[in-house]
C-alpha cells in the first residue's frame, strides 16, 4: 500500500467549500462553494476562472456537486444543474420548478442526466435540456452513484438504499432491490465495481448521530457484507485503480485507508490540522490525490508521491487547463470642456433605442374619406332658407343617413375551401406580420392552420410558386426537412438513396430507405407539397437518436435550440446511413479511387462524405512520434482563438478556417509516453492514401458569440462564406511515404441557417443551389430558400449573408468541383428487384388460411407500364383532434385527427384473374391506437397484432416497398377518394397514374363528392358496406365503376347519367335508403344497362361476407344463385374481358353462363424471412417452391 502524507492546503476564498471535484482530462481541481460560486485550482496554484451558477435565486443556494466530462464541468445546486467549458463560458442550464437533491451521469446514455427532487427521479435529456422520463420514489433521495454495468443505487432519507434498471430506452421503472441500511438518513454512497458502500445515521434517544461503520452491500442482490467499522464516519472515496481500497473521513478531520480484502491490514490514519469541520471530500483520477474541504474555505490535501516531487492531479496524460481572456482596461480620458462627448463609450443594448423612429412610433397622417354626398332625392325636395336649407327624410333613407359606412374588409384565402368565396383576395406573400421585424418574410416560421376538413384544405400553393417541393411541419421531428432538402439535392447522396432502395433491405428500420423514398417523392412531386411523416416516425424508434435527443415530444419546449440539435442530427443521420449502405466490401460499388487509383471498398456513403484520416502526435522534445487512424463523415469548424498582444493574429478567412479545422494542428501539454517527461506535443491530421472527399458536411459551430462574429456581415458589405472555396491537406499514400499536399476546390451546394426571433424561439431554414441538371425552369438564380413548405427563388448575396444576429449558420454542403471526374455514379445498381411482389411475406403466429384472401402475382404477372390495379386503404386513429371553442362559436382546430394505415388491398384490373387481390397486408403498429374506428376501417382490436392476428401482417415498410414499386413499374390506380390515401400512406403518385372515380363521377356545378356505397346502390344495383368495411370489396367497387365509365363514355351516354345521378341523388340527399336491404328492380332500366343496351342485371346483394374472396383450401359454388345469401358480387356487364368476379360468372350476349369453378392453390408453406415468414409462389403453377429454385421464364431482376 502507497504511503501517504499531507501537504499543505489551497485557499481560494475564505466561504465554506461544499462540493469537489478532481479533473481526470487536466490538472485542476475544481471547488463549489456554499454562495453557489465554481472555481478551480490549475496544478497547486490558484485559477482565475471564477464564475456564479447561473440562474441561481436570492438568496443563492450552494453547489451541492459537480461532475467533470471531457467537455465541460457540470455543477448543481438546489435551483437547478448547468454545463460550462473549463474557461467558464456557459453551454447550457436546466431551471427546475422542484428543490434538487443531486445528480448523477446517465449509465446508459451519454448526454444524459439523473436528477433527483423530493419525490421523483428526473431523466434530463441533453441538448434539449427536457425531461424526458420520470421514476417515482418513496422518499427523499440524499445519495446517487451510478455503476459500470447501467445500474443506478440511491440512498434515501429512510434509510434504505435501493437499486434501478436504467436500460430500458422507455417505459416505467421499478426499483429492482432494496435494503435498509440505517435508521437515519444514508450520509454518503459510492460503488465500486460489484461492491457498494454506504454511510449513515442512526437514532439514539430521538437524535441523529452517525453510524459507526461503513456498510457494505453486494451490489447485485444488496446482499450485505462485513461492514468496516469506523469512528463517526462521514466521507467515504474508493481508490479508482483498486477497487477493495477505501479511504473513510469523519467530519473531525481523521482519515482512515484501509484494504477490505485484506482483514489483517490495518491501514493507515492521518489527522488533518483543521480549525473547524470537513465539508467534502473527493479523489483524484489516479487515486494520488485526496482533497478535502472544510467551512473555512480551506483544501487539504493528501498525496502518495514524494515530497520533493510535484505530479499532475490526473496523472501523467492531460491538456492544459483554460484561462479566461482579460479585457483591455477602458482608456482613461481627460476631461476638460472641449472635450466631445462621444468619446464614452455608449453600452450595447438588445433592442432597439427609442431614438430610432419606427413606424409605430414615426408620425403619420390620419386618412380620412370624403364626406358622403347629399341623395339626390333630399335636395329635390330640398327649401332654402335665408342661407339654411332644409328637407324631410325620404321613407328609402331613414336608418342610414349620417350612417358611418363599414368598409368591407377583405381577408386571405388560407384555405382551399375559401377560394371561391367572396371577399378572399390573394397576396402577394402569404406569410404574416407580428413577428421580429427585422427578419425578412420569406425568412419566418410558417405555420400549417387546420379547417374542419383537416390538412388537406390548408392551400400550399399560396405558399410555394416553384416546380421544387417543400416538406410539411405538421409532424414531429419536422425540424429534419431542412436536411432532407439538403440530401435531395445533393446529387451523389440521392443516387445512392436511390440505388438502396431498389434492392431489398432485410432492416424493418432504415432511415436509408427512407431518405431514398423522401427523394423519390420529392423528385416526382414537382412542386407539390410533400411531408417526410415516415421518416420522422423511423427516427423515433432508433434508441440512440432517443439517447441524443434527437426525438421530440408532443410537448417540445418552443425555445429549442435548433442550430445545436440539427448538427448533432446531422452527425448520426451520416453515421447512421453509412451502417445502412455497408455491404461486405467486396459487395460495395466502387464510386471512388484512393491515391494509387485502386477502387475504394468501403460503404458508399463513407466513399462520398469519409475523411480517412491519420492523426500524427509528435513530441517536441524527443521527436517520437504516434499515429491514430480514424474516419469522421462530419467537419466541425475550429475557430482561432484570440492571440495575445504581441502575438501575430490567425487568418480569420472562410478558407483559412476550413482547412485548418481540416488538419487540426494543435499543440497541448501532456506526458510524452517515449520519454516519460511533460513536455509539450503537437498533433496534426493527414489524409489516409486518399484525397479529400468528394463532399465536404460541415458543422459551422458557431453557437457561442465568439465565433458567429466571424459570419456577420461586414459594415460595407463584406461577406465571411465564399460559395467556391479551395480546401487544403496533406495526404500519405502508403507507410514510410512522405505526405504529399492536396488541394481541392469545392462549390457551395447549400446552407442550413438557424433563423431566432426576439422572443427566444428559432426554427431552421435550408438555402440550396439547385443543381444545373435538377433544374425546372429558368431564374435569375439558381438560390432557393426552403423554408419548409415555403419554397422561394432569391438572389445568392442573400443566401450568402448574414446581416444579423437573428440568421446563424449551422450547416454547409460543399461539393468537389471536379464531381464529375472523381465520382462514377453509373456503378450504382438502379434496377428495381421486383421480388417483393411475388413473396408472402407474413409476420402473425396464427394467420389463418381462411381469412387468406389474396392470390400474389407470379413471375409472369410482373406489371409493366399501363397495367391496371384497383387499390384501397384502411385506417386507424392515433390521435384525437384538439379543438379550442369559444364562447362566441368561434372554433379552431388545434391540432388535427391523426391516421395511420392499417389495411392495403390491391386488386387485379385486367387479365385472366381479374378482380382478383393480390396484396392484402394488415400493418403491424407499434403505436397505442387511439380508435380502431371499426365500423368505417373493418379494423379491429388484434387484427394488426403478430401475436394473435389471423390475418397477413406485415411491417409498414413491406407495404410501403410494394406500393412504391407498383407506382416505379407504371402501374394505373383506380380508387374511390385517393388522395387521402396517398398522404397518409406518405407517397406521391403522378397524376397521370390516378384514375379516381370521385374525379369520375364528379357532379357538374356541384362540390359534393359522391360516396362509393351511393354510386355502387345507384349504378352498379348493389348495397356494399352494409357491415364494417372492406378494402377489397372497396376495391372491386371502384374498378367496376371505372369499367362502367368507360362504357358508357365509348357509347357517349355518359354525361346522360350524370344527369339522373344529379337528380335522384338530390331526392335521397345521396344515401341509399336505409330500408334496402337487397335492392329491388327499380321501374326504370338500370341506367348502366339502359346505355349499353345489355340484358338488366338482376338485383344482388353485394355483401362483404359474399365477396368474391375465395379462401385458401376452399372451392367456389359451381352454380351461384344472385339472391344467393352467400352468393358472389353481383355479376356487371362485360366491360372490357371475360372476367367475373370471384364465382366467373359472365354475361357475353347471353343471361348466365357458369364456367368451370377455379381450384384454389394449397396452403402456404412458410420459411424464415428477415421481416417474419414467407411463401415463394412458382410462376407456373403457383405451387411453393423454395428460395434457390431457378426461375428462366422470369425477364426480371430475380431475387
Amino acid at each position: 500500500m502507497s504511503t501517504y502524507h499531507t501537504i499543505p492546503p489551497l485557499s481560494l476564498s475564505p466561504e465554506p467549500v461544499s462540493a469537489l471535484a478532481f479533473d481526470s482530462f487536466s490538472d485542476t481541481l475544481w471547488s463549489g462553494s456554499a454562495s453557489g460560486i465554481v472555481s478551480c485550482y490549475n496544478g497547486l496554484e490558484p485559477s482565475s476562472v471564477r464564475y456564479s451558477f447561473t440562474g441561481n435565486p436570492t438568496p443563492p443556494p450552494g453547489i451541492q456537486r459537480i461532475l467533470v466530462t471531457d467537455r465541460e464541468i457540470r455543477s448543481l445546486c438546489s435551483a437547478g444543474v448547468g454545463g460550462r467549458t473549463r474557461g467558464g463560458v456557459s453551454r447550457w442550464y436546466y431551471r427546475s420548478m422542484l428543490p434538487l437533491s443531486t445528480f448523477t451521469s446517465h449509465p446508459t446514455a451519454s448526454t444524459g442526466l439523473l436528477l433527483a427532487t423530493a419525490s421523483a427521479i428526473q431523466e434530463l435529456s441533453l441538448p434539449v435540456e427536457t425531461i424526458s422520463r420520470q421514476i417515482p420514489t418513496t422518499a427523499p433521495i440524499t445519495q446517487m452513484r451510478t455503476s459500470s454495468g447501467g445500474i443506478l443505487i440511491t440512498g434515501a432519507m429512510d434509510g434504505f438504499l435501493r437499486t434501478y434498471d436504467l436500460r430500458q430506452a422507455r417505459g416505467i421503472v421499478h426499483s429492482t432491490a432494496e435494503v435498509k441500511a440505517h435508521n437515519g438518513a444514508v450520509q454518503c454512497l459510492e460503488t465500486s465495481g460489484n461492491f457498494t458502500f454506504s454511510v449513515g445515521l442512526n437514532m439514539r434517544q430521538g437524535r441523529p448521530f452517525p453510524e459507526p461503520m461503513v456498510k457494505l452491500y453486494d451490489l447485485r442482490n444488496l446482499r450485505p457484507l462485513s461492514p468496516v467499522p469506523f469512528t463517526s464516519p462521514a466521507f467515504i472515496n474508493v481508490h479508482p485503480n483498486r477497487s477493495t481500497m477505501i479511504f473513510m473521513a469523519s467530519s473531525t478531520g481523521l482519515v482512515h485507508s484501509v484494504d477490505i480484502s485484506n482483514q489483517s491490514d490495518s491501514g493507515e490514519f492521518h489527522q488533518l490540522d483543521i480549525a473547524s469541520y470537513l465539508t467534502t471530500s473527493a479523489i483524484s483520477s489516479n487515486g494520488t490525490y485526496l482533497g478535502f474541504g472544510d467551512a473555512e474555505g480551506l483544501v487539504h490535501l493528501i498525496t502518495s508521491t514524494a515530497e520533493d516531487q510535484r505530479v499532475p492531479f490526473n496523472g501523467h496524460n492531460g491538456m492544459p487547463g483554460e484561462v479566461p481572456d482579460i479585457p483591455e482596461p477602458l482608456p482613461e480620458i481627460q476631461w476638460d470642456d472641449s472635450t466631445p462627448l462621444n468619446m464614452i463609450g455608449m453600452p450595447y443594448y438588445s433592442t432597439p433605442l427609442l431614438s430610432r423612429l419606427t413606424a409605430t412610433f414615426g408620425p403619420g397622417l390620419e386618412l380620412l374619406y370624403p364626406p358622403a354626398k347629399i341623395p339626390a332625392q333630399v335636395l329635390s325636395s330640398m327649401k332654402v332658407v335665408d342661407f339654411v336649407g332644409w328637407a324631410s327624410l325620404p321613407r328609402e333613407l331613414k336608418g342610414r343617413r349620417n350612417v358611418v359606412a363599414k368598409k368591407e374588409e377583405t381577408k386571405q384565402a388560407k384555405f382551399k375551401s375559401e377560394r371561391a368565396k367572396r371577399g378572399a383576395v390573394e397576396v402577394s406573400s402569404p406569410i404574416t406580420d407580428g413577428q421580429d421585424d427585422q427578419i425578412p418574410k420569406h425568412y419566418r416560421k410558417v405555420d400549417i392552420e387546420y379547417s374542419h376538413f383537416g390538412v388537406e384544405d390548408f392551400d400550399f400553393e399560396r405558399y410555394n410558386r416553384t416546380p421544387y417541393s417543400g416538406l410539411e411541419t405538421h409532424i414531429l421531428n419536422c425540424y429534419t426537412n431542412a436536411l432532407l432538402q439538403m440530401l435531395f439535392f445533393t446529387e451523389p447522396i440521392r443516387k445512392v438513396a436511390q440505388s438502396h432502395i431498389a434492392s431489398p433491405c432485410p432492416r424493418e428500420q432504415c432511415l436509408l430507405c427512407e431518405v431514398g423514398f423522401a427523394c423519390k417523392n420529392l423528385d416526382d412531386a414537382e412542386g407539390v407539397n410533400c411531408h417526410s411523416g415516415n421518416f420522422c416516425k423511423s427516427l423515433s424508434s432508433f434508441p440512440q437518436a432517443n439517447a441524443l435527443g434527437l426525438v421530440e415530444s408532443d410537448y417540445q419546449d418552443n425555445t429549442t435550440d435548433y442550430g445545436t440539435l440539427i448538427q448533432t442530427f446531422q452527425r448520426f443521420l451520416l453515421d447512421q446511413m453509412t451502417t445502412e449502405s455497408d455491404k461486405k466490401p467486396a459487395m460495395n460499388p466502387a464510386l471512388c479511387h484512393d491515391m494509387r487509383g485502386d477502387p475504394l471498398t468501403m460503404s458508399p456513403v463513407t466513399q462520398l462524405t469519409g475523411l480517412n484520416t491519420t492523426t500524427v502526435v509528435t513530441c517536441l522534445q524527443c521527436r517520437a512520434t504516434s499515429t491514430k487512424e480514424g474516419i469522421s463523415h462530419v467537419v466541425d469548424l475550429v475557430y482561432p482563438r484570440k492571440g495575445l498582444s504581441n502575438e501575430p493574429s490567425p487568418a480569420n478567412d472562410f478558407q483559412s478556417i476550413l482547412s485548418s479545422s481540416l488538419t487540426r494542428n494543435m499543440t497541448y501539454k501532456g506526458t510524452c509516453p517515449s520519454c516519460r517527461n511533460v513536455t509539450i506535443s503537437g498533433s496534426r491530421r493527414v489524409l489516409h492514401g486518399r484525397s479529400l472527399p468528394p463532399i465536404l458536411a460541415i458543422n459551422a459551430a458557431a453557437q457561442s458569440p465568439d465565433n458567429a462574429s466571424y459570419w456577420a456581415d461586414g459594415r460595407k458589405g463584406e461577406r465571411f462564406l465564399k460559395s467556391k472555396v479551395t480546401a487544403k491537406m496533406e495526404s500519405v499514400v502508403g507507410e514510410g511515404s512522405e505526405a504529399v499536399d492536396v488541394e481541392v476546390e469545392y462549390e457551395l451546394r447549400g446552407l442550413i441557417v438557424q433563423v431566432k426571433t426576439d422572443k427566444g424561439t428559432s426554427h431552421l431554414v435550408a438555402l440550396i443551389k439547385v443543381p444545373d441538371n435538377q433544374a425546372r425552369e429558368p431564374t435569375d438564380s439558381p438560390w432557393h430558400i426552403f423554408n419548409d413548405f415555403s419554397v422561394q427563388n432569391i438572389p445568392e448575396r442573400d443566401a450568402l449573408s448574414f446581416p444579423g444576429t437573428w440568421k446563424g449558420p449551422t450547416i454547409l454542403w460543399f461539393e468537389r468541383a471536379d464531381q464529375a471526374s472523381v465520382v462514377d455514379l453509373d456503378v450504382l445498381p438502379m434496377k428495381v428487384d421486383s421480388t417483393i411482389l411475388t413473396e408472402d411475406i407474413c409476420l402473425s403466429w396464427h394467420r389463418d388460411p381462411a381469412k387468406t384472401m389474396h392470390d400474389i402475382l407470379g413471375w409472369n404477372e410482373i406489371p409493366t407500364p399501363g397495367t391496371l390495379v384497383a387499390i384501397d386503404t384502411e385506417f386507424v386513429q392515433m390521435q384525437k383532434e384538439e379543438v379550442e371553442a369559444r364562447s362566441d362559436q368561434f372554433r379552431k382546430v388545434l391540432r388535427p385527427n391523426r391516421f395511420a394505415l392499417a389495411r392495403v388491398s390491391v386488386v387485379r384490373g385486367d387479365g385472366p384473374k381479374e378482380g382478383v387481390p393480390f396484396i392484402d397486408d394488415y400493418v403491424q403498429i407499434l403505436e397505442p391506437i387511439f380508435d380502431y374506428v371499426t365500423q368505417f376501417s373493418g379494423i379491429e382490436p388484434g387484427d394488426l397484432d403478430p401475436a394473435v392476428s389471423k390475418h397477413t401482417v406485415v411491417p409498414l415498410k413491406t407495404v410501403y416497398q410494394k406500393i412504391r414499386l407498383l407506382v416505379d413499374l407504371g402501374c394505373i390506380f383506380v380508387g374511390h377518394g385517393l388522395a387521402q390515401d396517398w398522404r397518409i400512406i406518405n407517397i406521391f403518385v403522378p397524376p397521370d397514374q390516378v384514375i379516381d372515380t370521385v374525379s369520375l363521377y364528379h357532379l357538374r356545378n356541384k362540390s359534393r363528392k359522391i360516396s362509393l356505397r351511393f354510386l355502387a346502390w345507384f349504378l352498379l344495383k348493389g348495397n356494399i358496406q352494409t357491415g364494417n368495411h372492406d378494402s377489397i370489396e372497396d376495391a372491386r367497387t371502384a374498378l367496376m365503376l371505372y369499367k362502367a365509365y368507360m362504357l358508357l363514355e365509348a357509347e357517349g351516354k355518359f354525361d346522360e347519367l350524370l344527369d339522373r345521378l344529379a337528380s335522384e341523388g338530390r331526392e335521397l340527399n345521396f344515401k341509399v335508403p336505409e330500408e334496402v336491404a337487397a335492392p329491388a328492380p327499380r321501374s326504370s332500366t338500370p341506367a348502366v344497362a339502359a346505355a349499353s343496351g345489355m340484358p338488366e342485371v338482376a338485383p344482388a346483394t353485394i355483401a362483404r361476407q359474399s365477396s368474391p374472396q375465395i379462401p385458401r383450401g376452399q372451392t367456389a359454388s359451381p352454380n351461384p344463385s344472385p339472391s344467393h345469401k352467400g352468393g358472389a358480387f353481383p355479376t356487371p356487364p362485360r366491360f372490357r374481358s371475360s372476367t367475373a368476379y370471384g364465382t366467373h360468372k359472365v354475361l357475353i350476349g347471353e343471361r348466365d353462363r357458369t364456367p368451370p369453378p377455379r381450384t384454389p392453390p394449397p396452403p402456404p408453406r412458410f420459411s424464415s424471412h428477415p421481416y417474419g415468414t414467407r411463401t415463394i409462389l412458382s410462376p407456373n403453377n403457383r405451387t411453393p417452391r423454395s428460395n434457390n429454385q431457378p426461375n428462366s421464364s422470369s425477364n426480371v431482376q430475380q431475387p
